[in-house]
């Protein structure tokens, strides 16, 4: 099986022949590679090293003869970084060789002045990498990678040469899948392999590219990259909000991987080509920026303010705005850029407040701040034995029940470390996605319903947080919920013969009754027959066994037994929840704490823990449209950290 590894865009150091330049024909002379070895690291930062096959057939020249450009530091999303064009490109005597023309606008004179006179004389190619001969030489424990298929397709100018050792680039930028063969021992073809070549080939029980298990340092790198492309996102989108330009704008700066710094540039550079509506004037003024995100912050903390004066205080000068309708306020954001407001109608003003002021964006932060104090103030019983995680796709995960590794065994004189598996025990689970939009009209806005944008979002967070809880303890019902309830093994959760986690005789909550289930609980073996014991923290219970159950925790002595002390009392902690009655009003239940042992997960989207909240302008609506989203999933990992009894 062929092996593959994605590579992103590499570059390396090439260098200018001043002598050469024509300035009647803007031209000059550049060697962009000699395809000498260079040290490189992976992601793991392991070395290796990289050569470039310079044997013509092994070099893809259509991109680089076919008008590639000639950029500044690699910039390809601006035409002002396009200096120039590769006249023809050429291998010649094992080295790349290459005819660059200036371009002639003026302010690309400077820059060949620069290089004819020696300043600018630092050169990068940009080349992916599509296959690659893979060897080791004799006494060296550094691998080599020699590019057999590989691609230049554009040369820029640098004000610092490449680094020879440099990696791949951001993680952000697009990756190829490069083909990795082993070279048998023997001569190759190209002009990098002397004749007397004391090279081997690596054997194959050393040839693995990528780990099956994820390091720690790939899954930090991962990570990293994750972040740092919700990170752009994010900031491309308040940057095109910010300056009033159409959402497929941001949506094209995305998709084509623009970097934020320029894609602030092409922001600007769009907004300017913007017309001003009539009777909209341009007003400058120092700090202005300031002035307007303070106003903006004042006006949030106003609105929230009226909507709970002891949970938001009025802050930054919010006072000010805390008896303003929402007209009024529309009518202050709009004056404040220098718009003229005097003779709109209503609808006039609402809908210029919509499309041309702050207004959308403090009403997207008030909602959003009022849905996720809702969400996390929503009472959650099942947090204290349920473990949280993050997932990083829509993809099934699998989760190994803890507890199923194998048994340390004594190692022998012979100093032989024995092999180990982890027992079958896999469950399975995926996200799924629950949403529901909120539109904000003009209508909202002229009948100052400020409730729209503060107690409908508010009952939305409430909402979120409620479903999380309906669809953790739908495990605990009979049909299961979301059809989960079956473990691995075709069981269900609770089973007395199997499982060994369900009193076979319903009882009330007594010493008797708590004990049996204690003692079952930490009786409970692995996959391997080795006890784990798990030790009981929560007494789970259905709202009308409450009182009992937080009577018998907290009696130290038994009722008309002077003599028989309760050895629960202080030990366990009630949970009471009321979705337990709709299974069953009698039943109860010891927990373990999900630190002992993982008993349920409930998992996120990565990056957006709970309820997520976005905003755009409205496409079936005149205004503005929230959408509510929870990506989530649950399931119950092992059945060993909690015990069911039915009840009397």
């Amino acid at each position: 099986m062929k092996k593959k590894l994605n590579l992103g865009t590499q570059v390396r150091a090439a260098e200018f022949s001043p002598q050469s330049i024509d300035k009647d024909n803007r031209t000059v002379d550049l060697v962009w590679s000699t395809g000498a070895r260079v040290l490189r690291r992976d992601w793991d930062g392991d070395p290796y090293y990289e050569e470039l096959s310079m044997d013509p057939a092994h070099i893809r020249m259509s991109r680089l003869n076919s008008g590639a450009p000639l950029l500044g530091v690699h910039n390809q999303w601006s035409l002002g970084d396009v200096l120039g064009v590769v006249d023809n490109a050429r291998i010649e005597n094992g080295s790349g060789i290459a005819k660059v023309r200036f371009s002639k606008r003026s302010e690309v004179d400077s820059v060949m002045q620069d290089v004819a006179d020696g300043i600018l004389r630092n050169v990068s190619v940009g080349y992916r990498t599509l296959k690659v001969e893979k060897y080791r030489e004799a006494n060296s424990d550094i691998p080599v990678y020699r590019a057999i298929d590989w691609e230049p397709y554009e040369i820029s100018l640098v004000p610092v040469g490449a680094d020879a050792g440099a990696g791949t680039r951001a993680a952000s930028e697009q990756s190829y899948p490069c083909e990795i063969v082993e070279r048998a021992e023997g001569a190759i073809k190209g002009n990098l392999m002397p004749e007397n070549d004391t090279r081997t080939a690596i054997p194959a029980a050393t040839t693995e590219v990528t780990p099956a298990v994820p390091t720690v340092a790939v899954e930090a790198a991962r990570k990293e990259g994750v972040e740092s492309e919700r990170k752009r996102v994010n900031e491309i989108g308040l940057a095109v909000r910010t300056a009033k330009l159409p959402e497929a704008f941001a949506a094209g700066l995305v998709e084509k991987g623009v970097s934020i710094d320029a894609a602030r540039a092409l922001i600007i550079e769009e907004w300017s080509k913007q017309v001003p509506p009539p009777g909209v004037g341009v007003r400058v003024e120092a700090g202005s920026q300031d002035e307007s995100a303070t106003r903006n912050l004042s006006i949030e903390s106003a609105i929230l303010h009226r909507f709970d004066p002891k949970k938001f205080k009025a802050e930054h000068n919010a006072r000010s705005y805390v008896n303003l309708s929402f007209l009024e306020i529309a009518r202050e954001l709009l004056e404040a850029k220098g718009e003229k407001t005097r003779g709109y109608s209503k609808m006039e003003l609402a809908g210029r407040a919509i499309t041309t002021s702050d207004l959308p964006g403090i009403v997207a932060n008030v909602a959003n701040k009022s849905l996720r104090d809702a969400y996390e103030s929503a009472p959650q019983t099942f947090r204290p034995f349920t473990r949280e995680a993050e997932l990083p796709d829509f993809k099934p995960v699998s989760r190994t029940q803890l507890g199923d590794a194998p048994q340390l065994e004594p190692v022998g004189e012979d100093g032989e470390i024995k092999r180990g598996s982890i027992s079958d025990g896999v469950e399975s689970y995926k996200l799924g996605t629950f949403a529901k939009i909120l539109p904000i009209t003009r209508q909202t806005i002229i009948n100052d319903d400020m409730g729209a944008i503060t107690r409908i979002p508010m009952l939305f967070g409430r909402a979120a947080a409620d479903l999380e809880s309906d669809l953790l303890y739908a495990l605990f019902s009979a049909n299961g919920g979301l059809g989960q309830t079956l473990m691995v093994d075709s069981t269900a959760v609770f089973n007395a013969a199997k499982h060994k986690n369900l009193a076979a005789t319903g009882a009330v909550i007594s010493v008797a009754a708590i004990g049996a289930g204690r003692a079952a609980m930490r009786q409970q073996k692995n996959l391997q027959g080795r006890p784990i014991n798990v030790t009981p923290k929560f007494l789970l219970v259905p709202t009308a066994i409450e009182t009992l159950a937080d009577q018998f925790v907290t009696t130290a002595m038994l009722a008309n037994q002077p003599s028989a002390t309760n050895p629960f009392a202080g030990r366990l902690q009630v949970l009471s929840e009321p979705r337990l009655d709709a299974v069953s009003a009698t039943a109860w239940y010891l927990m373990a704490e999900y630190g002992q042992i993982d008993i349920c997960e409930i998992a996120y989207l990565q990056g957006q823990k709970g309820v997520f909240f976005e905003t755009r302008q409205g496409f079936d609506v005149e205004g503005l449209e929230f959408k509510a989203r929870l990506d989530i999933g649950v399931k119950f990992i092992d059945y060993r950290g909690v015990y069911k009894n039915p009840g009397a």
